[in-house]
C-alpha cells in the first residue's frame, strides 16, 4: 500500500531534476581572482606583490634571469581594509599618465597597479615613483608598499608582538598596512572584541580582537610626560 502511494505521487510530480552539483561536489575548483598588485621595476631588477581574494599574498623578485616567489596568507580582517581602499577607486579615471618628463626612464623605478574593480574589469595605472599622484592613488600605493614590507622584515613578526593588554577606548593606533589611525571607540570584554573606527576619513569600522591587535597594528607610543 505504502510502495503504490509512492509511486503514484512520483507519477504525479513527474520526472524529478536533481540539483546541480556546487563546485565542491563536482571536483571543479573555484578560480582565484586576482584583487590587486603592485609591480616595481628599474633597470634590470622587478619585483611583484600580489593579493588574490583567497587571502595569498604573493612576493616576487626577479633580477636578470633569477626569479624568487615568497607568501603568506592573510585574514578576512585584512583582506576586508584592502577592499576598503580598492572601493575607493570606484570611478576613478585612470586616463591621466602619471609621468614626468624630465626623468631619464632607464634610472627612474616605472610602478604599475592592477587591480579588479566591482564590475570584476582589470584596471592598471603606470606612473613613475616621483610623479605627484591623486590622493586616492597615493593611498592605495601606500597600502601595497605596506603589504610588500612583510617580506622584509629581519625578524619573525611572532617575535616583536607588543603587548595589547593596555590598550583601552580612545587610544589611537596605527595600521600596519594602511598607516591610517584608527581610535578605540568600543572594548567589549563579552565577546573579546575592540571595535575601531578610522580617523579623518568615512568612519570604516574594524573588530579585532584584543589578541590580534599586534598583528594589524603598530605599538602605540607612550604619552608624553608633563614637565
Amino acid at each position: 500500500m505504502i510502495l503504490a502511494l509512492v509511486l503514484a505521487l512520483g507519477t504525479a510530480l513527474g520526472p524529478q531534476t536533481p540539483p546541480a552539483p556546487t563546485p565542491e561536489e563536482s571536483g571543479t575548483p573555484t578560480p582565484v581572482k586576482l584583487m590587486v598588485s603592485l609591480e616595481s621595476s628599474q633597470g634590470v631588477g622587478k619585483e611583484r606583490t600580489a593579493l588574490f581574494d583567497d587571502g595569498n599574498l604573493v612576493h616576487t623578485t626577479a633580477f636578470r634571469e633569477r626569479t624568487t616567489s615568497r607568501r603568506v596568507t592573510l585574514s578576512r580582517e585584512e583582506r576586508a581594509v584592502v577592499q576598503h581602499v580598492l572601493d575607493e577607486m570606484s570611478g576613478f579615471s585612470l586616463d591621466a599618465e602619471y609621468r614626468l618628463s624630465t626623468v631619464d626612464a632607464t634610472k627612474a623605478r616605472q610602478l604599475r597597479i592592477e587591480f579588479s574593480d566591482s564590475s570584476g574589469e582589470t584596471r592598471s595605472v603606470v606612473f613613475d615613483e616621483v610623479a605627484r599622484l591623486p590622493l586616492k592613488l597615493v593611498r592605495l600605493r601606500n597600502t601595497l608598499e605596506g603589504l610588500k614590507e612583510r617580506f622584509y622584515q629581519n625578524v619573525a613578526l611572532n617575535e616583536k608582538l607588543w603587548d595589547p593588554s593596555d590598550v583601552k577606548v580612545d587610544d589611537l593606533l596605527k595600521h600596519r598596512t594602511t598607516r591610517a589611525i584608527y581610535r578605540v571607540m568600543k572594548d567589549d570584554t563579552l565577546s573579546k572584541n575592540l571595535e575601531l573606527v578610522e580617523q579623518g576619513r568615512d568612519g570604516f569600522r574594524l573588530h579585532v580582537t584584543r589578541k590580534d591587535l599586534p598583528r594589524f597594528f603598530d605599538e602605540p607610543e607612550p604619552p608624553a610626560r608633563e614637565p
